[in-house]
């Protein structure tokens, strides 16, 4: 293992650490509310999983996010279609559908390509909004949209909010 994949992997861990310790002090007084409102202990257990699951997913992001900070402009190269299908022994199928999409990117004064698996077709020769590591300028990965940073926030506190509202009103 590099040095820079080090560096990564240390900066990574303090980020989570820090993200982590601050997010868990918000769930801990969000869960002792819950708590001390609760009418049962199924709403206690549902509210606490999904709290767990949206300290997760922030979490995750705001490593990430961590991680790539530095803003470039790429441009796409080349895209290709790719679609697997899946089958569990019940003989229940699932498909899903990725676009192998290679992209070239300026940071400093060279030039870099990497290959992303994107959920939307990208156009051949467009630009596109990247996030470059600083530490390893080979790895970068799409800005995420004000749509995707909003979902990010909004979605584990609906969740969180919808699962406790749906328990407390159907246990009496």
């Amino acid at each position: 293992m590099g040095s820079s994949t080090k560096k990564k992997i240390n900066k990574a861990v303090f980020q989570f650490v820090r993200v982590l310790a601050g997010v868990m002090i918000v769930a801990a007084v969000g869960l002792y509310v819950v708590k001390y409102i609760s009418k049962s202990q199924e709403f206690w257990m549902l509210a606490a999983a999904s709290t767990v699951f949206s300290v997760v997913f922030i979490v995750n992001n705001a490593v990430t996010l961590s991680i790539y900070k530095v803003p470039a402009s790429g441009e796409v190269l080349s895209t290709e279609k790719r679609v697997e299908t899946d089958s569990d022994p019940s003989g229940n199928t699932s498909t899903s559908v990725a676009f192998v999409t290679e992209l070239q990117y300026a940071f400093g004064d060279r030039y870099y390509q990497t290959t992303q698996n994107l959920h939307f077709k990208p156009t051949v020769g467009g630009s596109v909004d990247l996030l470059v590591d600083p530490d390893e300028p080979t790895d970068a990965i799409l800005k995420p949209s004000l749509v995707k940073k909003i979902i990010i926030v909004v979605f584990p506190i609906v969740l969180t909010a919808a699962g406790s509202a749906l328990v407390y009103k159907l246990i009496p």
